[in-house]
């Protein structure tokens, strides 16, 4: 019920046509509306999926044990093979390639591999990433633009943006594979609440 009204909110909103305009509405119409047509056919699905506590649990735990290589298959997926991805152009500038970051994980683990990429100059602070000011590591100078850190592996999304109260308003890609991925987490937060029976709504933006 909570997406149901979400997503009808912003489509009149968007039939409407209110709102500020947003930095990054660039992207086809002819893309953003064939996202819209996957979430739409997928939301009732979604809506009847329930989880118990023990898949999410047996969820999570898989997930940490393969922290590593699910950080590798995220790099490799939303990085590698996004050539707009400031984070493609920031490990080049580090000299650091695609077998070389692989390597670095699997020996230090997600944690040392990430405070080490941070030091070479592979992270994007507040300001750049809003687009305040460039890029600039290691003599090369990025103009990033919003929708060049969009998920490239979100098909089943709507667009909406942020409220605009630390600068532009900004795109959010609301997509069904990622409420589906957060919902194990979702779960076991509720759990630990007190939640699991209380029947509740949250605000996501």
């Amino acid at each position: 019920t909570l997406l149901w009204s979400i997503w009808s909110t912003a489509c009149i909103f968007r039939l409407r046509g209110g709102g500020a305009r947003v930095p990054g509405a660039s992207v086809s119409h002819f893309s953003e509306l064939t996202s819209l047509g996957r979430f739409v056919s997928g939301l009732p699905a979604f809506l009847r999926r329930r989880m118990t506590s023990l898949e999410a649990h047996a969820l999570v735990r898989e997930r940490m044990a393969r922290r590593e290589e699910n950080l590798i298959e995220t790099l490799d997926r939303g990085v590698w093979r996004n050539p707009r991805s400031p984070y493609r152009a920031l490990l080049g500038a580090a000299g650091c390639e695609r077998g070389d970051a692989a390597r670095l994980i699997r020996a230090e683990g997600v944690e040392s591999a990430l405070r080490t990429l941070r030091a070479a100059g592979v992270h994007v602070t507040f300001e750049e990433f809003k687009g305040r000011r460039p890029i600039v590591r290691s003599g090369v100078s990025l103009e990033s633009r919003p929708e060049d850190f969009d998920n490239p592996t979100f098909t089943r999304y709507f667009r909406v943006a942020t409220g605009g109260s630390t600068g532009a308003p900004r795109r959010v890609l609301m997509d069904l594979d990622y409420f589906l991925m957060r919902l194990p987490l979702q779960v076991l937060m509720d759990e630990v609440q007190g939640l699991s029976e209380v029947r509740h709504v949250q605000w996501a933006e």
